[in-house]
C-alpha cells in the first residue's frame, strides 16, 4: 500500500498539475485497479473487506457463510447488487497493536413523536453512547418521553427531551 501511495504521488508531480490539483485523483486511479469482480473471485468467509455494490455505495463486511451475500456489524445487505470487493490494508504500524475494541449492543427505542409511534433500533457502546444518539435524532420532539430497552433486557429507561 505504501508503495501504492508513493507511485501516485510520483505520477501526480511528474505530471505537472500538483500546483493545480491534489494527489486524491492520482491515488483513486491507483486503487481502481486493486477492485476484485465478484465473478473472477470472492473473498474467504470471515475476511473483513470493502464491497462496492452497483448503486455506487461502499461498505466495510465479510462474506456470509453461505456464499450468497454480504454483511457487516450492523446489517446484512445481501439484498444490494454486490459487484466488486478489495482486500482491506492494513492499519497505520504505530496503531497495530495499541488498537482498543469496544463491544456494540443493539438498543430498542420508542418515542410517540410528532410523526406518530416511532420504533427504532440503534447500536451503542453503552447505555450512555445509546442517550446521546437518541437526544441528537430526536432533538426536534422536546418533551417528549424517549424509551430505551437493551436488546434481550426487560428493563427500560425512560428520557424525556429537553
Amino acid at each position: 500500500m505504501k508503495n501504492l501511495i508513493n507511485e501516485a504521488i510520483d505520477e501526480w508531480v511528474s505530471s505537472g498539475e500538483y500546483q493545480y490539483t491534489n494527489a486524491t485523483y492520482y491515488l483513486k486511479k491507483r486503487l481502481s485497479n486493486l477492485w476484485i469482480s465478484i465473478n473472477d473471485r470472492l473473498p474467504e468467509i470471515g475476511e473483513e473487506v470493502l464491497i462496492a455494490f452497483s448503486d455506487g455505495d461502499l461498505m466495510v463486511g465479510e462474506l456470509l457463510p453461505d456464499g450468497q451475500g454480504f454483511a457487516n456489524p450492523y446489517e446484512l445487505v445481501n439484498y444490494k447488487i454486490t459487484t466488486h470487493w478489495m482486500p482491506l490494508p492494513e492499519p497505520p504500524e504505530d496503531v497495530q497493536n495499541k488498537v482498543e475494541t469496544r463491544e456494540v449492543k443493539e438498543y430498542y427505542v420508542h418515542i410517540d413523536s410528532k410523526d406518530g409511534h416511532i420504533a427504532k433500533r440503534i447500536m451503542a457502546y453503552d447505555l450512555e453512547d445509546a442517550k446521546r444518539q437518541v437526544i441528537k435524532y430526536f432533538s426536534q420532539d422536546k418533551g417528549k418521553t424517549v424509551v430505551i430497552r437493551p436488546k434481550y433486557s426487560k428493563k427500560a429507561v425512560k428520557i424525556v427531551i429537553k
